[in-house]
């Protein structure tokens, strides 16, 4: 009995560290094909639309939204994979057992999701205040190197901090 628990784990390792490898592997070669898609695409854009845009703030639109789908699709689909099937397993077991007690026990179920839908509505509105925070101040970033030179010729450099401030708060 030991012994098979001990292979149960060592096996359990060796499928997650293999699962992980691969997980890896793909969501890096799929992140590479997007920001190459992503990059041929910009090139294919009008002058007007850059005109309208900083550059800094598309860089940090690529380079970020890439990695957040990269981080993803490394930790996030396994994730809600696995969560999704050790509920299934759960319900399918309750309700082998006894399906009136799996009844009673799913009775808060409803309450769980509205409440999870209005904080999740309060996060996405902060979440998505700090993405813009953060594509304005990567825009400052990239604007303030490539000028670099001149405000340190004309000592300007009080100034620019003072611009680059974050003002909001997430």
């Amino acid at each position: 009995l030991v012994m098979g628990l001990v292979a149960a784990s060592a096996t359990n390792i060796a499928l997650t560290v293999w699962r992980g490898r691969i997980a890896a592997w793909m969501s890096n070669h799929m992140v590479y094909t997007m920001r190459t898609q992503v990059y041929d695409r910009l090139q294919e854009l009008s002058l007007g639309y850059y005109d309208k845009r900083q550059t800094g703030s598309l860089l940090a639109r690529v380079v970020q939204d890439v990695t957040e789908l990269q981080n993803f699709l490394v930790d996030g689909i396994q994730f809600f994979l696995v969560n999704t099937l050790t509920i299934l397993g759960i319900l399918i077991i309750l309700l082998w057992n006894n399906w009136q007690l799996t009844l009673v026990v799913l009775i808060p179920v409803p309450v769980t999701i509205f409440l999870t839908r209005r904080v999740w509505k309060s996060i996405w509105g902060r979440m998505h205040r700090m993405w813009h925070l953060r594509s304005n101040l990567t825009a400052r970033v990239s604007a303030a190197l490539s000028g670099v030179r001149v405000v340190k010729a004309f000592a300007q450099e009080a100034r620019e901090i003072g611009r680059a401030s974050c003002r909001g708060r997430v």
